[in-house]
């Protein structure tokens, strides 16, 4: 896949823990950037780091700051935030067109991440309000066409646990606004796009039993001492809705078979039954050459299955 990448500040921090992601997801990703400082004259090149072809995906980093100059007016005890919007905007609605030229000339995707602000420009509600709401207003408008989406770096998952995310010494040197520990962040919630949209498909979902599927070990404890709470019923409602839009469901557990496939059928609290799995390995082998066996009985790889498991070893 190939993958164009540009932002309104300088962007490198997050090559190194992007690729690194991607490679261990399995998706071959040939990387071209945008050099620091020149987003717009990328978006506005015929030859450039923006992928022309179907076969990838360009990202554009932005922050609201970096689009128009902030500095007189955060200086100022008064300052014409009426003007600063509308150079905002006029901003905001060039890069949209260049966004849409390019996607005219049959160019990959775009996808527009919003990234922080500033401290300087988070702590003053005047400006996010006032000046931030409208361009914001105006670039998912303008985002209304095919192959062009935007989203939030602030709305991910994770976002809200983050400490402080200036760096204030590296963005005077370098440009580099944030610490290291964002872009990590930033490029956890990129290759999870890339992966959904690029990755292999998921066909089937295999389950271990003790501790997934109940909490104790049925071999052990007996019918009476495993309990299905309502967390673990969550997780088998999931799993039958699953099956219902065409997964298939597996069972691979180091186990007793007549010990689990009891519980599961009769257990007042199952919810998933024996019946609803297509593939069962519940033996005493490993893990590992169990999984290898389904995906050989399904017709998969390995990567075409997700394991849920209590280990995260497994």
């Amino acid at each position: 896949m190939n993958l164009g990448i540009g932002a309104s500040f300088t962007i490198d921090p997050l090559q190194a823990p992007l690729s690194k992601l991607l490679k261990e997801q399995g998706v071959e990703t040939h990387f071209s950037y945008s050099p620091s400082g020149q987003l717009f004259q990328s978006l506005a090149a015929n030859e450039g780091p923006f992928i022309a072809s179907q076969n990838g995906l360009n990202l554009v980093f932005l922050r609201w700051e970096d689009l128009a100059d902030f500095k007189s007016e955060l200086s100022s005890k008064s300052p014409d935030l009426t003007s600063l919007s509308e150079r905002l905007v006029r901003s905001v609605r060039e890069f949209v067109d260049l966004v849409r030229s390019k996607l005219a000339q049959r160019s990959a995707d775009f996808e527009i991440c919003l990234c922080p602000s500033s401290p300087s420009i988070r702590d003053r509600s005047d400006f996010l309000t006032r000046v931030e709401s409208r361009a914001r207003e105006c670039l998912t408008t303008g985002a209304r066409i095919p192959g062009l989406a935007v989203y939030e770096l602030a709305q991910m998952p994770g976002f809200s646990a983050l400490g402080d995310l200036d760096d204030p010494t590296a963005r005077e040197l370098a440009g580099i606004p944030y610490e290291p520990e964002f872009f990590e962040f930033m490029a956890h919630a990129i290759a999870r796009r890339i992966h959904s949209r690029f990755g292999p498909s998921r066909k089937a979902v295999i389950l271990d039993a003790d501790g997934t599927l109940w909490s104790g070990v049925c071999a052990e404890d007996g019918l009476e001492g495993i309990v299905i709470d309502e967390p673990r019923q969550a997780i088998h409602r999931l799993c039958l809705r699953l099956r219902d839009e065409g997964k298939l469901l597996g069972l691979c557990s180091r186990n007793h078979e007549a010990d689990v496939l009891n519980a599961l059928k009769t257990h007042p609290c199952s919810v998933l039954k024996p019946e609803h799995f297509a593939v069962r390995r519940i033996d005493w082998n490993s893990k590992s050459e169990s999984l290898q066996s389904i995906a050989e009985q399904l017709g998969f790889t390995t990567s075409s299955l997700v394991f849920i498991d209590d280990d995260p070893v497994q």
